[in-house]
């Protein structure tokens, strides 16, 4: 038979009282600043997750209620006759879309600038103002193209050929912020991959978009005998061209 162990009631008691023990907050050369627990607050810059919300609630409106029009954007970077039929008939049927698609471009490209320059730290300047500059510096640049885009049209009686190049100025920055959108999101929250890797992966998709609408710049103005083959290279190089080249030259300047 076994036989059973019986320890005294006041021997499980002692041995397991804690308060008995020594405390380890006690006898040390530390100083008691707060008696009380403090809680801490990660630093965090809130206009850019203003920035990304918006952003992100405007592509959500934007899928549930205009998803073919998504769809037809994305169809048209590759499929030319149906970019500018789709641009044709969405311009004169609803316009407001094409409004919240370039306003989305707006938001995600200027979210991708704000994260390049907090990352580079390019210069020491509040994140708001960063942001106001990049979006009013970015509207003016693309107002004042589609200006002299109208403007050349009407001196050389183009009007068409200038629509239809408006229409893919529209097309490839209503892409563009569509495709900025996942960076900036990763750029913000992403952590398992390196920050700089995002921001490449974000230059090369605005250089090859930049790149295909120039060349679908060229083919409109190709394809067309009233426009000078001259004054076409002209615009490309000036309003185009020579800007893109600028910023990224400074960009490489202050980066390295």
């Amino acid at each position: 038979m076994k036989r059973l162990l019986l320890i005294p009631l006041d021997n499980i008691t002692s041995a397991s009282d804690t308060t008995l023990n020594p405390s380890l907050f006690t006898n040390h050369l530390l100083e008691v600043k707060d008696n009380h627990p403090l809680l801490h607050f990660t630093k965090y810059d809130y206009v850019v997750g203003f920035v990304l919300l918006l952003s992100y609630l405007l592509f959500v409106w934007l899928y549930v209620t205009n998803r073919k029009r998504l769809h037809q954007t994305i169809t048209g970077l590759f499929i030319y006759h149906a970019s500018i039929l789709g641009n044709r008939n969405e311009s004169a049927m609803n316009n407001r879309i094409t409004f919240f698609l370039f306003l989305l471009f707006l938001l995600t490209s200027t979210s991708f600038i704000i994260q390049t320059e907090l990352y580079y730290n390019v210069i020491e300047v509040a994140t708001a103002t960063i942001y106001i500059s990049a979006f009013l510096i970015i509207s003016v640049i693309y107002s004042t193209k589609i200006i002299v885009t109208k403007w050349m049209g009407l001196l050389f009686q183009t009007q068409k050929e200038a629509e239809d190049y408006i229409l893919n100025l529209f097309l490839f920055c209503n892409a563009l912020g569509l495709f900025l959108l996942p960076i900036v999101i990763g750029l913000t929250f992403v952590k398992q991959f390196p920050v700089d890797l995002f921001i490449k992966v974000g230059f090369i998709i605005i250089t090859l978009l930049i790149c295909s609408r120039l060349i679908r710049g060229l083919l409109i103005g190709f394809k067309s005998v009233r426009i000078s083959k001259f004054y076409l290279f002209l615009y490309l190089c000036t309003l185009e061209v020579v800007p893109f080249l600028i910023i990224a030259k400074i960009l490489m300047m202050k980066i390295s």
